[in-house]
């Protein structure tokens, strides 16, 4: 344990040190085979020695990045123009609908592209979005949809307090912020009382992070904080939400037969060879693995899920 710059979500100052993660590597994953746009964004990044330490918080087990600062809108329009990062199918998009009624009002925090608004349209439930970028905003309203621009981490616009709504959003948002508390106050004067906020981050069991896996995604500077459920209960409550219910993505069968086997040992002397793009090989080969991934499944119980979890608040 080390004394550490405070905890975002518990105000803890004792944290362990976890890995260093250097800026430089991190960019060229974002932009492949374009040199000059991983300068641009290391650059553009102002951080001290490009590099980041990433820190587990001693009291609710957050791990958070160390200096805490978030990339700029300008970064993230140049990674957006070389990766495809919008999702046009999340689960959650298609969960929290489910859980409310025509009757309901939507508010969406970091609204992208608008996919999940058109989903809300479709279903008849009256939605509308925020994003702090123009190139996001602009695509939603030449889709027809309600979104404005606005910067979460910054002072909210009057239409927020005058457009009160029962329910809302924000999928795969908080891990990106260098402020996290600003989402809950910003959910905090657009809810109506009584309303509900859905909170959607990367899951603590996704597969990457099982089998401790680095995912250049996952890390800073694209996400900030790598959340558990102690941190987005105590998160909440220190903000007025209560942490009512926790998610996770399911995961099918052979889709977790599939990570497990991919990992054997076996497999990946396989993968080494100049015959692991031969598919049938390459099938016939995971087939004789998957009995043992079953058993190795069922002694893993409920520790791997899909790619998401969420968190379902109450207004206190």
């Amino acid at each position: 344990m080390s004394n550490a710059a405070s905890c975002p979500a518990c105000g803890t100052s004792v944290a362990t040190p976890l890995e260093h993660i250097g800026l430089d590597e991190q960019h060229r994953s974002y932009s492949p085979g374009n040199p000059a746009v991983a300068d641009e964004l290391t650059r553009l990044a102002n951080v001290p020695g490009d590099q980041y330490q990433m820190l587990r918080c001693g009291q609710c087990g957050l791990e958070y990045c160390e200096p805490f600062v978030a990339p700029g809108e300008q970064s993230y329009q140049l990674v957006y123009k070389t990766l495809s990062l919008y999702p046009g199918e999340r689960w959650e998009f298609k969960f929290v609908p489910g859980q409310l009624s025509k009757q309901d009002t939507i508010g969406e925090i970091g609204c992208g592209s608008g996919e999940f608004l058109k989903i809300c349209r479709s279903a008849g439930i009256p939605a509308m979005g925020v994003d702090f970028s123009k190139d996001a905003i602009d695509s939603c309203i030449a889709s027809g949809l309600d979104a404005k621009l606005m910067d979460v981490s910054g002072e909210s616009s009057a239409f927020v307090a005058a457009n009160r709504r029962t329910a809302i959003v924000a999928f795969q948002v908080l891990e990106h912020l260098a402020n996290p508390t600003s989402l809950f106050a910003l959910a905090s004067e657009w809810s109506a009382p009584g309303a509900s906020l859905w909170v959607a981050i990367p899951s603590n069991r996704r597969p990457s992070r099982i089998f401790h896996e680095r995912d250049f995604l996952d890390q800073p500077p694209h996400h900030m904080t790598r959340w558990t459920e102690d941190s987005l209960k105590i998160v909440g409550e220190r903000n007025g939400w209560k942490l009512a219910r926790l998610l996770y993505e399911p995961m099918t069968l052979m889709t977790r037969l599939w990570w497990i086997a991919t990992r054997t040992r076996t497999y990946k002397a396989f993968a080494a060879t100049r015959f692991h793009k031969a598919r049938s090989l390459e099938m016939a080969l995971r087939t004789m693995i998957y009995p043992w991934a079953l058993l190795r499944s069922l002694t893993m119980g409920e520790s791997m899920s899909g790619q998401t979890m969420m968190v379902q608040y109450a207004k206190a």
